[in-house]
């Protein structure tokens, strides 16, 4: 049960990620106060790491994944 709170704790906290990330990003840019942070790069790692939380999730369900079931590509 633990992981499903700790799975679906970080599919939110990616998706809101991605929100701000988004919002920061599209603010009109003023050249008096230079973006310290890159927040279009930020969005781009919060998507990977959705993606990878999503994987995860799909895990806990007892679908396998991986390599070795994959329906086109590397078999051993």
């Amino acid at each position: 049960m633990l992981n499903w709170i700790l799975t679906g704790g970080a599919i939110a906290g990616c998706l809101a990620l991605i929100w701000f990330a988004n919002w920061k990003a599209s603010q009109p840019w003023d050249d008096m106060k230079p973006r310290i942070l890159p927040w279009r790069f930020i969005m781009i790692l919060a998507v990977f790491a959705l993606i990878l939380a999503l994987v995860h999730a799909i895990n806990l369900l007892g679908v396998d994944t991986g390599p070795d079931k994959a329906l086109i590509g590397r078999r051993p």
